[in-house]
């Protein structure tokens, strides 16, 4: 599987290839990882469009997967979102299956800051964005930032926030300017040495390390055993 073309220019917080029915992953889906670890990585956790320009709203077309959040539930998204300037300034339902959202992007809202706007995806639904287009201007991918590689459990992956803009690598990230690449794999963290090759092969500029509650493994990673 790959990705569509048109709006990749505009995705951040994905760092790997496209993998059969999964077009956003948190890992690589042709490694040793342990099946409930890659359960979690095929969930598109941090996964976002970034944009800059004059456009006053942007239409996505879409199709999502699944209304079956898990065990995250509402937390897991049910609509796409456009923040702007440390705020949300317009969300969309998303629907089961082909669908289109239109977001207002501020740019006419003189009590909307500066800064690229950021859109979120409704993630438990796993959606695929085919194209993004401009309405009311034009607009064209947001500059790259420093890119965070975000390693952790069900904290990392976003477990207690509300939606997918409020999990704390998202708001750190949005915060301080950080391309965010969320790791987070709840319940499925464990430090395997299938993940610290992906962090360590991932091009970043920060990298954090957060898990411990599932401080055990599925899989051989003593020296004596690999």
């Amino acid at each position: 599987m790959s990705r569509p073309e048109q709006p990749e220019p505009f995705l951040r917080g994905c760092a790997f290839p496209a993998a059969p029915g999964v077009p956003y992953p948190r890992a690589k889906n042709d490694d040793r990882l342990p099946r409930d670890t890659w359960a979690m990585a095929s969930i598109p956790v941090g996964v976002r469009f970034e944009f800059v320009g004059d456009a006053t709203e942007v239409e996505l077309a879409y199709e999502t997967a699944t209304d079956d959040l898990g065990y995250r539930g509402d937390g897991a998204g049910r609509a796409f979102t456009l923040w702007r300037g440390g705020r949300q300034v317009d969300a969309a339902p998303a629907v089961l299956g082909a669908g289109t959202a239109r977001l207002r992007t501020g740019k006419d809202d003189a009590t909307v800051g500066d800064g690229p706007a950021i859109v979120y995806l409704p993630e438990g639904m796993r959606p695929t964005v085919s194209t993004i287009t401009a309405v009311g201007g034009s607009i064209e991918p947001a500059p790259a930032q420093p890119r965070w590689v975000a390693y952790g459990d069900s904290v990392a992956e976003g477990w207690v926030a509300s939606g997918p803009s409020f999990a704390w690598p998202t708001v750190a990230g949005r915060g301080h300017g950080l391309d965010v690449v969320n790791m987070g794999y709840a319940g499925a963290a464990r430090g395997e040495m299938a993940s610290a090759e992906h962090v360590a092969a991932t091009q970043c500029d920060v990298i954090t390390i957060s898990h411990g509650t599932n401080c055990w493994s599925r899989v051989p990673h003593t020296t004596e055993m690999i």
